[in-house]
C-alpha cells in the first residue's frame, strides 16, 4: 500500500507516543479496504524498532528488530486472529496472549499484540482480554484492528484509545491503484468500493471480476422473479461474505440513485448502467433503501454467522424489491 495513506492519523501517534501519551491499547478501526491492517504493522514495527525515527512514523529497517520483523518471525509481536476466515476468535488464544505478553520482552524492547479482526471475538475472549487492558504489563501495546467496532463490547472499547481511520484521499488512493491498473479502470472501481483502495484493488482482481458477473446475473434474475432465490444462493454459501455483501450494496446504491430520478445520476457501475437502469423503474424506493440496511446489517455482523441461511435471507429479499403483487 502507500507509505501514507493516512499521515494526519501518524503524525497523531508520533506525537502521542514521543509526550507518553500513546495508550497501551489502541482500537484501529474504519471500514474494510482503507489499510487499518497495514496501519497497524507500521505501527507494530516501529514500536519494536531498535533505532526508529522521531520525525515521522517510519521504522530504520536496518536494525535486528526490523530485520526479524520483515521475516515475520519477531519474537515479541504476537499476533491472534481467527482459526479459519469467518469464524470467532475462541477465548484460548486470547488467554495464550494475555500470558505471553507478561513475560520479559526478548529482545529488551516492547512487546506489541495485534488482534485482527478484534469483533471476532466471542464473548468469553472479549472478557479475557480486559485483565490485560485493565492491567497492561510494562512496554506492551495492544493493537485492536476492526471493521466493526461497534460490536466489541463497551468495555472493551472503553479500555481502549479509538484510532478512527477515515478513507484515503481520492488522489492518493487513485495514485496507488494506477500502478497496477489504467486510470479509468482504477477510477471505476474505487467507486464501486466507495473509496476504499483495498478492496478496489480485490474487486478489479480476476477471480473477482468473474465472481461479479456472476453474482450480477443472478441478482438481475432475482429481480425479474425468474430465479428461485434458496436455490440461488446454494453456490454463494462458502464464498467471500465480504464481497458478496460489497457488490449489492454498490448495485443497490446505484438502483436508488436511478429511483430517485436524478437526470445523470453519478453511478458507482457504469459498466452495469443500462441493465440497472432497465430493472429501476419497476422498484419500489423504500423497498430499495431497507434492501440496502439489510445488507450493510449483514455485513457488519458477518463474523460467526450462518453463511448459507445469511445470503439465503438476502436472495429472498431481493425478490420482493420489485413494486406490485409480487413480492407483497
Amino acid at each position: 500500500m502507500n507509505d501514507s495513506w493516512h499521515p494526519d492519523v501518524e503524525k497523531g501517534l508520533l506525537t502521542a507516543l514521543g509526550a507518553g501519551r500513546l495508550g497501551h491499547a489502541l482500537l484501529i478501526c474504519g471500514m474494510p479496504g482503507i489499510g487499518k491492517r497495514e496501519l497497524a504493522g507500521r505501527l507494530a514495527q516501529y514500536l519494536l524498532c531498535s533505532a526508529a525515527p522521531t520525525h515521522a512514523l517510519q521504522p530504520c529497517g536496518e536494525c535486528k528488530a526490523c530485520w526479524l520483523y520483515a521475516a515475520g518471525n519477531h519474537p515479541d509481536l504476537l499476533s491472534v486472529r481467527p482459526d479459519e476466515p469467518g469464524k470467532a476468535i475462541r477465548v484460548d488464544r486470547v488467554r495464550e496472549l494475555g500470558a505471553a505478553l507478561a513475560l520479559t520482552a526478548q529482545l529488551a524492547g516492547n512487546r506489541v499484540g495485534i488482534i485482527d479482526p478484534a469483533h471476532a471475538m466471542n464473548a468469553n475472549a472479549a472478557n479475557s482480554l480486559l485483565k490485560s487492558l485493565e492491567e497492561p504489563p510494562a512496554r506492551t501495546y495492544l493493537l485492536l484492528v476492526s471493521d466493526y467496532p461497534a460490536r466489541l463490547p463497551a468495555t472493551v472499547r472503553s479500555r481502549c484509545q479509538r484510532i478512527s481511520l477515515s478513507r484515503p484521499a481520492e488522489a492518493a488512493a487513485l495514485g496507488w491503484l494506477e500502478r497496477t491498473l489504467d486510470p479509468a479502470e482504477a477510477r471505476r472501481w474505487l467507486s464501486i468500493a466507495r473509496g476504499a483502495p483495498l478492496r478496489a484493488a480485490d474487486l478489479a482482481a480476476g477471480e473477482a471480476r468473474a465472481f461479479r458477473e456472476d453474482l450480477f446475473a443472478v441478482f438481475e434474475r432475482l429481480l425479474a422473479g425468474k430465479a428461485e432465490p434458496v436455490g440461488a444462493a446454494n453456490p454463494y454459501v462458502r464464498t467471500d461474505l465480504g464481497l458478496l455483501t460489497a457488490l449489492l450494496d454498490s448495485w443497490v446504491s446505484d438502483l436508488i440513485r436511478l429511483r430517485a430520478g436524478a437526470r445523470r445520476p453519478a453511478l458507482a457501475n457504469v459498466d452495469l448502467g443500462k441493465a440497472l437502469a432497465a430493472h429501476a423503474g419497476d422498484l419500489d424506493l423504500v423497498r430499495l433503501f431497507g434492501y440496502l440496511e439489510r445488507i450493510r446489517a449483514t455485513a457488519a455482523s458477518a463474523v460467526a454467522l450462518n453463511q448459507q441461511l445469511v445470503v439465503e435471507d438476502l436472495f429472498v429479499a431481493a425478490t420482493r424489491l420489485a413494486s406490485g403483487a409480487r413480492g407483497k
